[in-house]
């Protein structure tokens, strides 16, 4: 009995130690947003030199961006961004989408979702073009949240430029002070 218990809790660490090992690991995909690019259909708008991409055919996806927009410039001066002490410097490209879109894994495919919950307001990629973080926000939601959304998400490109490891809570209580501060969400 003693040896089968031991024989088990062994395969059970081997097991959980290569599971552990290659759960992590993750491929850099080559032109990454190609299918969201060509199946988004996107029109662009700019905010403080940062690109805006929304779906032409969803006025919802519009008007998130342009929710968006408004905001940019309020939230580069509430983080002090152009005085932030960065290790790296990463452009910003927000993507502005509907709902079914942001989650079809065919073409979000280059997304960590396995470690996501199943339905996703925002996410925050740097990782396939290290030189830009870019924001892909859900459009279906209404023009406060989508500003609670890009705060969030902005927060994980402070993060990232500043080197500091991503938080979910410190996106989250950021996003909060964020609304409380602007009284937008």
């Amino acid at each position: 009995m003693l040896k089968k218990l031991l024989i088990f809790s062994i395969l059970n660490i081997l097991i959980f130690q290569t599971t552990a090992s290659t759960a992590l690991a993750r491929d850099r995909i080559e032109n990454h947003l190609s299918d969201l690019l060509e199946i988004g259909d996107f029109e662009t708008t700019v905010s403080n030199s940062i690109p805006i991409y929304f779906q032409r055919d969803s006025p919802r996806s519009e008007e998130s961006a342009r929710s968006i927009a408004e905001e940019v410039n309020r939230m580069l001066i509430l983080t002090g961004y152009e005085s932030i002490e960065r290790c790296q410097n990463i452009e910003v490209k927000i993507f502005v989408m509907d709902h079914s879109l942001l989650h079809d894994r065919s073409v979000m495919n280059f997304l960590s979702w396995e470690s996501m919950p199943e339905n996703i307001w925002g996410a925050y990629d740097s990782f396939h073009d290290q030189s830009t973080g870019e924001f892909y926000i859900n459009g279906s939601a209404t023009s406060g949240f989508t500003k609670r959304i890009f705060a969030h998400e902005f927060w994980h490109h402070i993060q990232d430029i500043t080197c500091q490891t991503k938080s979910e809570r410190e996106a989250e209580d950021f996003s909060n002070r964020f609304c409380n501060i602007t009284g937008e969400c």
